[in-house]
């Protein structure tokens, strides 16, 4: 197995709960690779027991999206207002990709707020 790609797909901050996609230009180049590797680094962090989640959405069409998986990739994990958090999480090629992939990302908590940067690593067999 080879790594192909290794990009920074995500350097924002997010304010709140409601979900935030990464953007569209990126679309492509996540669904190139079935077997992908998520680390997510989060700082800045503010509100009461905040918590960050990462799931898959794919589509044929860019209009259309569904969940890729069943589960998300990173489950909702606490992050710390305090330190820096690393969270890691991984598709491991069970289920094809439709042509296009982006990433549905979400806070929980009391009003949060994070800096969140996510570096995406593909990966082929041969």
């Amino acid at each position: 197995m080879s790594r192909k790609d290794s990009s920074c797909v995500f350097d924002e901050f997010i304010v709140g709960t409601g979900v935030v996609y990464t953007s569209p230009e990126f679309n492509e180049i996540l669904a190139r690779h079935e077997r992908v590797a998520f680390q997510v680094i989060v700082d800045q962090v503010t509100g009461t027991t905040p918590t960050f989640t990462l799931q898959q959405e794919h589509s044929s069409d860019q209009r259309n999206w569904s969940f890729k998986n069943g589960t998300a990739e990173i489950l909702p994990a606490s992050i710390s207002a305090t330190a820096t958090t690393v969270l890691s999480g991984y598709e491991l090629g069970t289920n094809p990709s439709h042509g296009y992939v982006r990433l549905r990302l979400q806070l929980a908590g009391t009003s949060p707020q994070a800096h969140v940067k996510i570096w995406v690593t593909g990966r082929d067999l041969l």
